[in-house]
């Protein structure tokens, strides 16, 4: 059986999310979410922040493209796409939290970074580990 492209690289889902990501965020006309931080107050656009994610989503699949060639396993670049999106699903369903260290954001956080662990046992591990 032959795989098709989004199963065997699965990190082109990350320009799918980043589309979504920009329709949602030019759709988005909610009230301007704020971020305080100690003595500063934050304020930005639900569209600012959907197209910055967006660009982000579009950064981490280009870098994924440059270092795809090291990469140990498809079943580890599942993990990473598949984390990542969740977490940016979380971010930018959570309501706009205002209070960084709430619940949703923390969780999105650490999901974020096994995300990032996956990505590096990837690289890491390598070519010349890869299963035959």
């Amino acid at each position: 059986m032959r795989k098709t492209s989004y199963e065997s690289k699965p990190i082109n889902l990350l320009l799918i999310g980043a589309l979504i990501m920009v329709v949602l965020g030019l759709a988005t006309n909610s009230e301007a979410p704020t971020l305080y931080i100690r003595d500063t107050y934050y304020v930005f656009s639900g569209r600012s922040f959907g197209l910055a994610t967006a660009l982000f989503l579009v950064i981490f699949w280009f870098i994924n493209r440059l270092v795809a060639h090291r990469f140990y396993s498809v079943y580890y670049s599942w993990i990473h796409v598949i984390l990542m999106l969740i977490s940016v699903a979380i971010m930018f369903a959570g309501g706009y939290s205002s209070n960084l260290a709430s619940i949703p954001m923390l969780s999105a956080l650490l999901i974020f970074l096994g995300s990032l662990m996956a990505l590096a046992i990837n690289i890491v591990r390598g070519p010349k580990n890869k299963p035959a």
